[in-house]
């Protein structure tokens, strides 16, 4: 880098110094007419002109070495090249220069913008393949086990029977919890058709239910000891009838049937029970002409407290050997 022609201070202007000039040493010049690489004049007077050291190409940053035994003085830049950054010297007393990066402190942090309007919807997925159907659920045993981790619920097990059981099966050979069967004929059960269920708590504990399918009748047996089953007894309910031989009766809440035998001697007047109309909902009573002569002496159906029969204050019944069923539908009355 060339020389640089040093300034003078003429009259308050800062001018180039001309030829022959030169800047005295007493002012802190050398004396020279030109001024060192890096160095700069300033002065405040016409006759006060001063070179200040700077150091423009620096690697590093300034340290409180770098003082007046160096020839820096207040004012002097220091630039540190490879950081891009730069320094003015504050102070340049020997050991404990200070020099100032210039930077100030940093301000608060600005209020935050305003949300950005929303990006626009990706497109859509594809749309995930079908999944299979279940046509039927089924293991090797015949079994299908319902676990709760409730201690309050008891485990269910379901099991149906592949082959028929037999009459003489022990309770070890049914699965603990509920299952079912079907009989053929072969099993030995009480009737030749129909169906089993047992609910079995273990070998000690629990009963078998056997319900014929040509006539709904049912049976029970229990195990009585270890491992042992005790003997079927029926349970199928008893129908309760009513054989008729005056000419008023009234119909309590235990019959089923009526058979009217009087109808040989004279008319006769069926009076159905509140009793029955309020608690038979759902059951069936059926009234019969035994007698063969309800077309001489009919047979008047009424109701305790004038409940309709099919719509009607009261039936008569008036052909011979004549038979009606009178359904209980919640407390309401019907013929059929």
């Amino acid at each position: 880098m060339s020389a640089k022609k040093p300034l003078k201070n003429q009259s308050g202007l800062v001018k180039p110094f001309t030829t022959g000039d030169f800047l005295p040493v007493e002012n802190g010049g050398s004396g020279l007419t030109s001024v060192p690489t890096d160095y700069s004049v300033l002065g405040n007077n016409s006759t006060s002109l001063k070179t200040i050291k700077n150091y423009l190409n620096a690697s590093v940053d300034p340290t409180v070495s770098n003082d007046s035994s160096e020839g820096y003085s207040i004012g002097s830049l220091w630039v540190n090249t490879s950081s891009n950054t730069s320094f003015i010297c504050t102070s340049n007393s020997v050991g404990t220069a200070q020099w100032s990066s210039g930077s100030g402190v940093q301000g608060a942090t600005g209020p935050q913008g305003a949300t950005g309007a929303d990006g626009a919807t990706g497109a859509q997925g594809a749309t995930g393949a079908d999944g299979g159907q279940v046509n039927s659920i089924t293991s090797s045993d015949g079994n299908i086990d319902i676990n709760s981790t409730d201690p309050v619920n008891l485990d269910i097990n379901l099991y149906k029977f592949a082959n028929d059981k037999l009459l003489s099966d022990t309770p070890s050979t049914y699965p603990n919890g509920y299952s079912y069967g079907l009989n053929a004929g072969a099993g030995g059960f009480p009737d030749s058709y129909g169906t089993y269920q047992t609910f079995k708590a273990n070998n000690d504990t629990g009963y078998q239910i056997f319900t014929a399918t040509n006539s709904s009748r049912q049976w029970l047996r229990t195990i009585t000891s270890s491992n042992t089953w005790g003997s079927f007894n029926e349970i199928t309910p008893t129908p309760s009838e009513l054989s008729v031989t005056s000419s008023s009766v009234s119909v309590t809440e235990s019959i089923d049937y009526v058979f009217v035998d009087y109808t040989t001697t004279g008319p006769v007047t069926l009076t159905i029970s509140d009793d029955w109309v309020n608690g038979r909902h759902g059951d069936t009573l059926i009234v019969k002409d035994s007698g063969f002569n309800a077309g001489l002496n009919n047979i008047t159906i009424i109701t305790e407290s004038s409940q309709l029969i099919d719509g009607i204050t009261e039936f008569v019944m008036d052909s011979n050997a004549e038979a009606i069923t009178i359904y209980n539908r919640g407390g309401t009355l019907y013929l059929y």
